[in-house]
């Protein structure tokens, strides 16, 4: 149920399927969420998953100057 989510890492959220107090059945429709100090190191594996694929990259300002614009850089050299 939608409380035992409350209980997950956000990286446990990819992929995820869960029932809702609407009576619904809802799915998280993202890949891979890397929320870590060494996500640079995992940018290679993670990027050739994707070969073909669209990324949305999300940071804030702060994330974004200290990796998000390595991450940019490298997803425009590799055409992802």
């Amino acid at each position: 149920m939608i409380d035992d989510i409350l209980k997950l890492g956000i990286n446990e959220m990819a992929n995820l399927n869960f029932d809702c107090y609407c009576g619904k059945t809802h799915k998280v429709h993202i890949e891979n969420i890397i929320v870590n100090e060494s996500a640079l190191k995992d940018l290679e594996r993670v990027l050739a998953g994707f070969k073909d694929k669209s990324i949305f990259l999300v940071a804030d300002k702060n994330t974004y100057k200290v990796c998000g614009e390595k991450i940019e850089k490298e997803l425009k050299k590799e055409k992802v």
